[in-house]
């Protein structure tokens, strides 16, 4: 995937994207995106981790994400759905977000 998920983040809560990138790059030896990819219950759980054991926080993290890809890339993206695909290891899912990612254009707007 050519866009960063690292970049998303960091437009509107820098350093955050940064700093999971080194993590997961750190912990995996992988972009986030490519976990996500390949085992996103993997990047749920690692995420969960290096926020101390906070699920609450961490899938309320997902749902902004959801909300931020949405404005960036004028997507349609359900958040509470786009939290489950985490949990219910739906890499499909995650494969056609990344598809359509892929298609648009990063809008570095106001988010």
């Amino acid at each position: 995937m050519s866009i960063r998920l690292s970049k998303i983040i960091d437009h509107v809560a820098y350093p955050t994207g940064t700093v999971l990138d080194f993590h997961f790059k750190k912990l995996f030896g992988k972009s986030p995106e490519k976990i996500i990819e390949e085992a996103p219950k993997r990047f749920y759980e690692a995420l969960v981790q290096l926020n101390n054991g906070d699920e609450t926080s961490t899938k309320e993290f997902l749902k902004l994400l959801a909300r931020l890809l949405n404005r960036a890339f004028d997507l349609s993206l359900d958040p509470e759905t786009f939290m489950l695909s985490f949990l219910n290891n739906d890499s499909e899912y995650f494969e056609e977000i990344f598809k359509k990612l892929k298609e648009k254009e990063f809008k570095e707007k106001d988010t």
